[in-house]
């Protein structure tokens, strides 16, 4: 009976790596599946919001392009917009998913509310445009002149103000 058994546990040990591989994943698998299955029973996540349960920026942010286009239509042309994304948000501190410098003013565009209205309360004075966009004006020594309160009616505008 011995050597029944030594063969017996000699073919469960050869197949062993294979079943340690596939066993955990077919479980996790069933449990994906089970959660899926959950989650449009109860109805899953938002229609405006993303896979990390964050508000989907596409549709609900006015972009950088747009807050530069409105100045321009007012015929204010902030000078020397250029994208500096990387550098900005890619550090653990910024949520955001775009930043356009100008050489009068910031554009940001945040990842959630909160990380924009974090911003909008901090020191630079930000203004939110919308639930993820922040605007906020340069104040260095190197800054060109400008009409501010020109700029800023433009921002009241985007805000429905005015």
């Amino acid at each position: 009976m011995s050597d029944a058994n030594d063969t017996a546990e000699a073919g469960w040990k050869e197949q062993s790596p294979l079943v340690w591989v596939l066993v955990p994943i077919g479980a996790c698998m069933l449990l994906g599946f089970m959660l899926l299955a959950a989650g449009a029973i109860v109805g899953g996540p938002d229609e405006d919001t993303d896979a990390r349960g964050l508000t989907d920026v596409a549709t609900t942010t006015r972009r950088p392009d747009e807050v530069l286009a409105a100045f321009e239509d007012a015929d204010l042309s902030p000078p020397n917009p250029r994208d500096t994304t990387e550098g900005n948000c890619d550090g653990v501190d910024f949520l955001c998913s775009k930043w356009v410098t100008t050489d009068i003013l910031t554009i940001v565009v945040w990842d959630t509310p909160e990380a924009a209205d974090r911003w909008a309360d901090g020191p630079l004075s930000a203004t939110v445009i919308d639930p993820h966009t922040t605007v906020h004006f340069q104040e260095g020594g190197t800054t060109p002149d400008y009409d501010r309160a020109a700029y800023e009616a433009v921002i009241a505008r985007l805000n429905g103000e005015g």
